[in-house]
């Protein structure tokens, strides 16, 4: 009884599981997030704005760069001529705008990778939002990001019904 019962079991179980997974086939889809992301124009938008919200702090940090170099090649060319006071006093000034300039442009980076994240998480939330609608409309129970499937077979690529719907936003 216990042999039958088994048996039994094992080829139910079996039927299910090779069903379930043809099942399951059909209802997973995949998607290239990074192409998703590259082409949209969310991210040319983002990329536009923040261009704009740092270009006044990109162009004070050339402007500073510049005078610096320019005070350099005054203290190589003149230094030697040039009275012990204006010297020690350009060498003070030029080390003043260095650390200056240091500090500007670390929170210049910082402000700007910071600012590169929101824009890219807005977007990434946005994506997430888009493919939820184009499983739920296709019937998808499942979509995974292609960089992470080292092999498929049959499986829908839903990637260019996300951008056009992407588009529409």
């Amino acid at each position: 009884m216990n042999k039958k019962f088994f048996i039994s079991f094992f080829i139910l179980f079996f039927a299910f599981a090779s069903c379930k997974k043809s099942y399951a086939n059909s209802n997973i889809a995949i998607i290239n997030l990074v192409n998703i992301f590259q082409k949209s124009h969310q991210q040319a938008l983002a990329a536009k704005k923040l261009e704009i919200e740092f270009q006044d702090r990109a162009t004070e940090l050339e402007f500073i760069q510049r005078d610096v170099n320019a005070k350099i090649e005054i203290l190589k060319r003149n230094g030697n001529k040039m009275d012990i006071n204006d010297r020690n006093n350009l060498e003070e000034a030029l080390s003043a705008q260095k650390e200056n300039f240091s500090n500007k442009a670390k929170y210049f980076d910082q402000d700007q990778i910071r600012r590169q994240n929101e824009e890219q998480n807005k977007i990434l939330t946005q994506i997430k939002s888009v493919v939820k609608q184009v499983a739920l409309e296709k019937g998808y129970n499942l979509v995974i990001d292609s960089s992470a499937i080292i092999y498929s077979n049959n499986i829908n690529d839903i990637t260019e019904d996300v951008l056009k719907k992407m588009d529409k936003k």
